[in-house]
Order: C-alpha cells, then sequence, then structure tokens
C-alpha cells in the first residue's frame, strides 16, 4: 500500500543573494626582437548575503531566552534545517588580489662554423 507524501511545512525560509566580479589587464611590451615583457593584473570579488526569514509567527513566549527571538535549532548529524540556521545571517566578502610580470629572452640562435 503505498503512503501519501510526508509534507514538512520550514520554519523558516533562507534568503540568498550573491554576485561576483572579475578584472583581469594585461600589458605586453617588446624591447627588441628577443625581449618581452608581460605584466597582469587581476582583481576578484566575491559577495555572498544569507539571512533567515521566518515563515511561522513564535510567539516570544516560546523563546529559549526571555526578551530574546527564539533561537534555531541544530542537532548534530541530522537535517534540522527546516528551524533555520544558527549561522545566519551572514556576509562573506572575498577580495583576491594577483599581480604578475613575466620578462621573456630568447637566446641569440648559435651559428654552427662550416654549415
Amino acid at each position: 500500500m503505498d503512503r501519501p507524501p510526508t509534507i514538512k511545512l520550514p520554519g523558516t525560509n533562507t534568503k540568498e543573494r550573491s554576485r561576483n566580479q572579475y578584472v583581469t589587464l594585461e600589458y605586453q611590451h617588446v624591447f627588441s626582437p628577443r625581449l618581452l615583457n608581460t605584466l597582469r593584473f587581476g582583481f576578484n570579488r566575491s559577495n555572498h548575503e544569507s539571512v533567515n526569514e521566518r515563515t511561522l509567527n513564535i510567539p516570544p513566549s516560546l523563546s529559549w531566552i526571555a526578551g530574546q527571538p527564539f533561537g534555531y535549532l541544530t542537532v548534530s548529524g541530522m537535517a534540522t534545517e527546516d528551524f533555520g540556521d544558527y549561522r545566519l545571517p551572514r556576509l562573506d566578502r572575498l577580495n583576491n588580489w594577483q599581480f604578475g610580470d613575466t620578462v621573456f629572452l630568447s637566446a641569440e640562435p648559435r651559428h654552427q662554423d662550416g654549415l
């Protein structure tokens, strides 16, 4: 006999927003037929915001700490995200700068006598 699917009503929704930006610049200069310089610059920025948004109206009298909003329940080893993520709200920003300068020098070809 088939069971109907279980419907779980989450206590929170997690709103997330992210944005990534990348820029790379390169400049090459030829000093001579044997000498080349390449200069590179890069910048990467990543932003990620996450926040819990309650979907259930929980009376303040049920709060675990008087005067504070109702907390979040997390049990190690179990999926308890339906009750919210205690690590939120969170704003993660990563700025990554890169710089490189390379000089290429080619050797003179060797001449062999008698050829």
